[in-house]
C-alpha cells in the first residue's frame, strides 16, 4: 500500500524519504539530493481496509489528495464513516496551512524591516530597471514584497543574482491571490498590469504610470478581477508556451474593462527595454507618441535648455528631476545611456553632446557633466515633500499630485513651474472635487455624529471631531495628534472606521491593518502628509508588540514640526531620510500604549456600543450618518478644513499654550490643543486668543469631563515604570519564585543576618546588591536583561534608571559576586 502512495506522490514530483499513516501532519523536504527546505507535506490515515488522505507543496501551492478504495465500492455505513473522517483530516490540514502562512507572514515582516533599499543588485543591473515596489537587498538576494488582497504583507519573492536562478518566495505562504503595485493610482486612472517584477518595472519607467505585479501568469485573472474600479491595459509575456497570453485573455474577461497587449518580442517587455530602450516599450503600449509626451510633459523638439533639474548628491546617489516632475536616482557608477533618455530625449542630448562618428550622443561627455553638475550640489532630501497640505513660505498649499494649489490666492500652476525652496516631486493626482466648503451648520454634523457614539467620555466626542479636522491638513499643523480607538471584540470599532472615518477621508489616507510593519507604512507613505488609519493592531505576543512598538516610534517623530525626518541606515553604508507628517489613528482591543513618551501623544478613546449606547442611540447614528455623509459632504469637509487651515493652526497654538497651563504639562497641552482647535472649526471660523482658550477648557471643567480624562490618563515616568518592572518581576530563589522586591525588603530589614545571605547571592545573581539602604542596579546583565525581556527597558534600563531622582552612576565598577560592571545607584 505504502508504495502505491509513494508512486502517487512521484508523479506529483514529491519525494519523501518516509510515509508514516498516522493521521499527523508531516513536512518533507523537496529537494531529492539534500534536506535545504520542508516544502512538501503529507498527511495520511487509516480506517478499516481504506487508506486516505492528502499531500502538497508549499512552494507550488500544490494539493492533491487519496484514497485507496474508490467511494462507488464503499458501502453506505463505510461512504458515510468516510466522510467524517475526511472532514477531521481536513480540518488538521487546513489548521497547519493557517500556522504556516501565519509564520510566513512574520518571516516577511523580519526580511522587509531588515533589507537595504538603497543597495545595488546583479539583477537589477542586468534587467536595467530601477529598485521600486518596497523592494530591497539583503546579502546577495533581492526580496521584493508581496500583498494579499487586504493590502496586508504575507509573503516575500527571492531573487538571486544568479541568471537563470528560481525565483520563489516563502515556505507556507498562499500561492493565490497576491500582487504588489508600482505607484500609487488616482481614483479611475488606467492602472497596467504585468507578470514578473522586472517587467512591471520596465513598464513603470517608459510610460510613468502605476503597473500591478501578478508574479505570476495564473495569478493575472485573480489580480485584475480585484482592480475592477480602473481601466486596465494587461501588459502579456510572449512565451513559447503561451500561457501569458492566455491568462491575460482570461483576466480581461474577468475584468470587464481591460484591453491586452502581448509583448512583440520573446519574452516579455523588460527583454524589449533592455535590447530597444524605453520609448519602444513606451511607443508599443500607447501608439500615439505625442499623446505619451503630453502627459509626461515632455518637451519632443529638443531645447539647449535642460528639461530636468540637477537636485545634487545625498549618501552616495544623484538626484535629478525630469519635466515629468518625478525624482529619480542613481549611483554615479549606474550612470548609462537610459538614465540620460530618462531625464531627457535622444534630440536633447545629441544637440548638447553629439557624436559625430556614430551619429548619436557622446555618452560619456553626457555622463560627465550630469556627474560634474551634481557634485556642485548637496541634496537634502528632508525638503522632499509629498502630496497633501503644507506651509510653504508663510502660505497654505496643497499639493495636488500634478499640481500645487496656492490657497490662500486660488491659483494653481505644475509642480515643476512652482517656486520654493522644497521639491513637490509630480505624483498620482489627489481627487478632491473643488466645491464650496461647508458652512457652520453643515459642519456641525460631524460633531454631532460624534457625540451619538457609544464613548466613555462626552469630551472625547471632541477630541474625535477634532483629529478628523487635524487628519485632513497633516503638513499644516504645528502638532500632529494621534488617537487610539480601543473596545472589546463587537464594540463598534470597524463600524466608525468604516462608515465614518474613511468616507471623510477620502483618498487623504493610508489604511492598513493588522500585521502591517513601520517600514510598510513608511513605503507607502513616501513623504506624503496623509494620515493613517491602522485597524486591529493587537499586540498578541513578543513579536506583534515589538512591531507595534517600531509603528508607535514612527507616530511619535511625526508628532511635531521638526521631528518627522528619520534617518535609516542601509547595508551599504548610505542613509536613507523619510518626513513623515502624519496623524495616525489606531483601534484594537487592548491600547498598545506602554511609554510614557507615548501615552502623551496618543489620546486613549474607548467605545463600547453595550455599555455607553442602545439600539435607539446606534439606529439614529446610523441615520444620521447615512443622510449625512456621501462624496459632496465629504469634499465640501476637505474644502472647509483646507480653507480654515490658517485659523485651524492658530487656534491649535492658543488652545496648546492654555490647555499647557491647564494640564501642567506642555506636550499633553500640544496634543488636546491641536484636537480642539481642530473641533472649535467644525463650528466657527474665526481667530482666538489664550484667554477665550482658557476660559473654554474651565467652562468644560466644570462639567467633569476633564477630571475623568486626568484619571484615565494617569501615568508614571519611564524611568518609575523600569524600577517597578524590576521590583515587580518574579525570580527563583531556593525552587521556589520570589518578587524581587520581597528579596530587597527581606535583606534591609536584616542586613546582617546569616539567613541573609542566600537571598543576597540570588540578587547579585540578577546583578542586584543591597549595602546600607542603598540599591546597586548593573546596568548590565544577563539574568536582568531576561527578567526585562519584554518591557521597552530591555536594552537600556541603566540609563532610564539614572533619571530617577534619588538615582545616581556608580563612576566606577561595582563587584556583583562574580562579575565588575558599572551600575546605577538608587537610594531607597
Amino acid at each position: 500500500m505504502l508504495n502505491k502512495i509513494h508512486d502517487a506522490m512521484r508523479n506529483e514530483g514529491l519525494h519523501p524519504k518516509s510515509i508514516s499513516i498516522d493521521g499527523k501532519f508531516h513536512n518533507f523536504s523537496t529537494h531529492t539530493k539534500k534536506n535545504t527546505d520542508k516544502a512538501g507535506w503529507y498527511v495520511f490515515s487509516e480506517l478499516n481496509d481504506l487508506i486516505f488522505g492528502s499531500f502538497g507543496c508549499f512552494r507550488e501551492g500544490m494539493q492533491c489528495a487519496y484514497q485507496s478504495k474508490a467511494n462507488s465500492v464503499m458501502s453506505n455505513v463505510e461512504r458515510a464513516e468516510y466522510v467524517r473522517e475526511r472532514k477531521k483530516l481536513d480540518a488538521v490540514i487546513a489548521k497547519e496551512k493557517k500556522i504556516a502562512a501565519e509564520n510566513a507572514a512574520i518571516e516577511a515582516a523580519k526580511i522587509m524591516d531588515s533589507v537595504d533599499f538603497n543597495a545595488e543588485h546583479e539583477y537589477i543591473k542586468r534587467k536595467q530597471i530601477v529598485m521600486i515596489g518596497g523592494a530591497g537587498v539583503r546579502g546577495d538576494v533581492l526580496y521584493v514584497p508581496l500583498y494579499n488582497f487586504k493590502n496586508e504583507l504575507f509573503n516575500v519573492e527571492h531573487i538571486y543574482p544568479k541568471k537563470g536562478s528560481i525565483k520563489h518566495g516563502l515556505t507556507g505562504a498562499p500561492r493565490k491571490d497576491y500582487y504588489n503595485i508600482l505607484g500609487t493610482p488616482a481614483e479611475g486612472e488606467t492602472i497596467l498590469l504585468a507578470e514578473g517584477y522586472a517587467t512591471a518595472v520596465s513598464l513603470h519607467m517608459a510610460t510613468k504610470k502605476p503597473v500591478l505585479v501578478a508574479f505570476t501568469a495564473g495569478n493575472l485573472p485573480a489580480v485584475a478581477a480585484h482592480f475592477k474600479n480602473h481601466p486596465l491595459i494587461i501588459c502579456a509575456d510572449n512565451d513559447e508556451k503561451k500561457a501569458g497570453e492566455i491568462n491575460a485573455q482570461e483576466a480581461a474577461k474577468k475584468h470587464g474593462n481591460a484591453r491586452v497587449v502581448l509583448c512583440p518580442v520573446a519574452t516579455d517587455f523588460n527583454d524589449m527595454h533592455v535590447s530597444q530602450g524605453l520609448d519602444a516599450v513606451r511607443e508599443f503600449i500607447y501608439p500615439k507618441r505625442e499623446v505619451v509626451e503630453r502627459e509626461a510633459g515632455q518637451d519632443s523638439e529638443g531645447s539647449g535648455d535642460a528639461p530636468f533639474k540637477v537636485l545634487g548628491r545625498f549618501a552616495g546617489h544623484c538626484y535629478y528631476i525630469p519635466k515629468d516632475g518625478y525624482i529619480y536616482s542613481y549611483s554615479p557608477a549606474s550612470h548609462n545611456k537610459n538614465v540620460l533618455l530618462a531625464l531627457a530625449n535622444n534630440q536633447y542630448w545629441i544637440s548638447q553632446f553629439p557624436n559625430e562618428k556614430a551619429n548619436g550622443i557622446d555618452v560619456d561627455e553626457a555622463i560627465s557633466h550630469l556627474l560634474s553638475m551634481s557634485e556642485r550640489i548637496t541634496f537634502n532630501p528632508a525638503l522632499r515633500r509629498g502630496r497633501g497640505a503644507w506651509i510653504d513660505n508663510g502660505k497654505i498649499i496643497i499639493h495636488q499630485g500634478e499640481t500645487i494649489l496656492d490657497v490662500p490666492n486660488s491659483k494653481t500652476c505644475d509642480v515643476m513651474d512652482f517656486e520654493s525652496e522644497y521639491f513637490y516631486p509630480k505624483a498620482p493626482k489627489i481627487i478632491k472635487k473643488k466645491q464650496k466648503a461647508l458652512n457652520d451648520n453643515e459642519a456641525k454634523k460631524i460633531l454631532e455624529i460624534c457625540q451619538i457614539l457609544p464613548l466613555d467620555n462626552p469630551i472625547n466626542a471632541f477630541l474625535l471631531s477634532g483629529w478628523l479636522v487635524c487628519a485632513q491638513i497633516n503638513g499644516v499643523m504645528p502638532w500632529r495628534p494621534h488617537i487610539w480607538l480601543t473596545g472589546r471584540r463587537g464594540s463598534g470599532k470597524s463600524w466608525i472606521m468604516s462608515n465614518i472615518m474613511m468616507p471623510l477621508m477620502g483618498n487623504n489616507v493610508l489604511q492598513v491593518q493588522s500585521t502591517t510593519t513601520e517600514a510598510g507604512i513608511r513605503q507607502s507613505l513616501q513623504g506624503d502628509a496623509f494620515s493613517v488609519l491602522f485597524d486591529e493592531i493587537e499586540g498578541t505576543d513578543t513579536t506583534a508588540r515589538n512591531r507595534i512598538q517600531r509603528v508607535l516610534e514612527l507616530a511619535r517623530q511625526s508628532s511635531s514640526e521638526n521631528g518627522g525626518v528619520i534617518a535609516k541606515g542601509t547595508q551599504g553604508g548610505n542613509a536613507m531620510a523619510f518626513t513623515i507628517r502624519s496623524c495616525f489613528c489606531f483601534s484594537s482591543i487592548i491600547s498598545g500604549v506602554v511609554q510614557a513618551s507615548d501615552k502623551s501623544r496618543i489620546t486613549e478613546i474607548e467605545i463600547d456600543a453595550k455599555k455607553y449606547g442602545n439600539n435607539e442611540k446606534f439606529n439614529q447614528l446610523k441615520d444620521l450618518v447615512k443622510l449625512t455623509i456621501n462624496n459632496d459632504f465629504s469634499n465640501g469637509f476637505y474644502w472647509r478644513c483646507v480653507e480654515n487651515a490658517e485659523i485651524i493652526r492658530h487656534n491649535a497654538k492658543q488652545f496648546s499654550e492654555a490647555c499647557g497651563d491647564f494640564f501642567g504639562d506642555k506636550r499633553t497641552g500640544d496634543q488636546f490643543g491641536a484636537l480642539l482647535a481642530g473641533a472649535l472649526s467644525l463650528t466657527m471660523n474665526e481667530k482666538i486668543d489664550y484667554n477665550y482658550a482658557i476660559s473654554w477648557l474651565k467652562n468644560t471643567e466644570e462639567q467633569g469631563v476633564w477630571k475623568q480624562h486626568n484619571e484615565d490618563a494617569e501615568y508614571e515616568s519611564d524611568e518609575q515604570k523600569c524600577l517597578d518592572n524590576i521590583m515587580q518581576a518574579q525570580i527563583i530563589h531556593e525552587g521556589r519564585i520570589d518578587r524581587v522586591w520581597e528579596l530587597v525588603d527581606y535583606c534591609r530589614d536584616a542586613m546582617n543576618a546569616e539567613n541573609t545571605i542566600s537571598r543576597r547571592n540570588t540578587l547579585l545573581s540578577y546583578g542586584l546588591k543591597i549595602e546600607n539602604d542603598v540599591l546597586y542596579i548593573a546596568n548590565t546583565c544577563e539574568n536582568m536583561r531576561k527578567v526585562l525581556k519584554d518591557t521597552p527597558f530591555s536594552d537600556n534600563w541603566g540609563k532610564t534608571l539614572k533619571r530617577l531622582p534619588n538615582a545616581k552612576s556608580s563612576g566606577g565598577t561595582v563587584r556583583f559576586g562574580g562579575f565588575s560592571v558599572r551600575a546605577t545607584i538608587i537610594q531607597l
